[in-house]
């Protein structure tokens, strides 16, 4: 913008000075993901020109498109602030889930059997990539609460046919 002031006397001032306009910020990220890898991209976000991002695991970074590295299963809320040249801003939230395939291990050690009845202690704390576990005793009682769930039986057997099935986040599973 070019402004000139002329008084009565015939002599005139210019003054020039630049008029940024800048469209409104609408948040508009997206990602991919490989396992523990997400890349993230606002570049299409228009007249974006720089971002701040709160990767929700304690991680930050800056940029258009950047990348974080997750080191567990979770889910994780990513607050991305998005900003341009004429310092407006703007948030989102996104949120990530990350998810290993989860792996069912798991031993049991009788602990008393007599005429009561056997009681039992399961132990599927070395299974990985879980969040939840379901247990089938063999004798129609489940357990869903518990990686180191203590069961009784009410007969005493080696016949039992148990099985442990870990979920993770994403659903999947294995027994």
């Amino acid at each position: 913008v070019v402004l000139t002031a002329t008084d009565s006397c015939g002599q005139s001032v210019t003054a020039t000075d630049t008029l940024l306009v800048c469209e409104e910020l609408v948040p508009n990220v997206t990602y991919t993901q490989s396992v523990f890898t997400v890349n993230f991209d606002a570049s299409g976000v228009a007249g974006a020109t720089g971002a701040t991002w709160d990767f929700g695991d304690g991680n930050t970074g800056s940029g258009l498109t950047p990348s974080n590295t997750y080191s567990g299963s979770g889910t994780f809320a990513v607050d991305v602030t998005v900003t341009n040249d004429c310092g407006d801003q703007a948030d989102t939230t996104l949120y990530i889930t990350i998810c290993v395939q989860p792996t069912a291990n798991w031993t049991a050690a009788v602990i008393s059997a007599g005429g009561g009845g056997m009681q039992v202690q399961f132990d599927g704390t070395s299974s990985t990539g879980g969040n939840s576990f379901q247990w089938n005793f063999g004798d129609g009682n489940t357990n869903t609460t518990s990686n180191y769930p203590l069961h009784t039986y009410g007969t005493v057997s080696l016949a039992y046919n148990v099985s442990l099935t870990v979920y993770n986040a994403c659903g999947d599973s294995d027994t």
